[in-house]
């Protein structure tokens, strides 16, 4: 590979994702610009009172298992890390770290900080919060990659709206992406008993305890995409598969646009995807609002008062009695 070539791959993957991200937000910008012209803040509110108590108390519930199956998938790595440290602590620590990475965005760098802030004081080594990051990051990224490939196979059509591509040239994508996840799963297990990983000191999960994890972020993922619907209006005719399917798409684009948790972006994609008629426009709107309420407010306040407590009972201990 030439010098050219090296400096226009360097520089290409600096612009892509910045135009990307700036595309994105556009485009959600403009969305929202469109639905603000259709409904007005009066039906918003109003609609906001339509919503089931049944199923925001539903909604409570399966946010509840998502971050249970998440505490999980985050324990396992923990466990591997250090045999003596216990279960409620490891779900301390990581529904602090999720919790507040979820609405503040950066969620690697924001989680793997906060991770560290507190596994550090519980005795890890620094490498061992590293590897506990990296293997949620790897986890969460397969069981994506699996579900977004699945959803697409099953419904096509959805991600032909949104990206306006063929089917085909979709389901050619989705069978890729499943292969992709399959292929890295595969690598990572021979990786670990190759020695390139004692070489570099790479610590790979075994394959049983990594798809263990893999499992708990499907879960995870699941459940976040059962809240979803479980808050949307019923006459929108919208089953959980085609919810699941439009969370998944909603929550790429989020990613990539860089925005805080997808802030506007998610529910520009999902206003586009379900389709809403004009007299339902408000109902997702306001099914959007609570969900971002629920799955997200919420538990970012349980986790920064959990986290000003455990910094407070810290120093408490750290200060001398008189």
């Amino acid at each position: 590979m030439t010098l050219s070539s090296h400096t226009l791959l360097r520089v290409a993957r600096r612009v892509v994702p910045t135009v990307a991200a700036v595309v994105l937000c556009g485009l959600a910008a403009w969305s929202l610009y469109r639905i603000s012209q259709k409904v007005s803040l009066d039906d918003i509110r109003a609609a906001l009172g339509d919503v089931p108590r049944s199923a925001m108390l539903a909604a409570l519930g399966t946010t509840v298992a998502s971050f249970t199956a998440f505490i999980l998938q985050d324990y396992l790595a923990l466990k591997r890390a250090s045999r003596a440290l216990s279960l409620p602590r490891a779900a301390a620590g990581s529904f602090i770290a999720q919790s507040i990475a979820h609405v503040t965005g950066f969620a690697i760098l924001v989680g793997g900080a906060l991770r560290a802030r507190y596994f550090l004081a519980c005795g890890l080594a620094l490498t061992s919060i590293l590897s506990v990051q990296a293997s949620f990051s790897v986890s969460f990224g397969l069981a994506d990659s699996l579900l977004t490939g699945l959803a697409t196979l099953v419904q096509p059509a959805l991600a032909s709206d949104a990206t306006h591509l063929p089917v085909a040239w979709l389901r050619f994508a989705a069978c890729t992406l499943l292969l992709g996840a399959l292929g890295a799963f595969a690598f990572a297990t021979f990786l670990r008993r190759h020695r390139l990983a004692l070489r570099y000191n790479l610590s790979v999960s075994p394959a049983r305890t990594l798809a263990l994890q893999i499992l708990c972020s499907i879960i995870d993922i699941l459940f976040v995409a059962a809240t979803l619907y479980l808050l949307m209006p019923d006459a929108l005719g919208i089953g959980y598969v085609q919810m699941l399917a439009c969370y998944l798409i909603a929550l790429t684009l989020g990613l990539w646009s860089h925005v805080p948790s997808g802030l506007g972006v998610f529910e520009a994609t999902i206003l586009v995807l379900v389709h809403a008629p004009q007299h339902q426009i408000a109902h997702v709107v306001a099914a959007l609002l609570v969900f971002r309420a629920i799955y997200h407010l919420l538990p970012f306040g349980l986790g920064c008062i959990l986290l000003a407590t455990v910094e407070f009972a810290r120093r408490w201990t750290r200060t001398p009695s008189a």
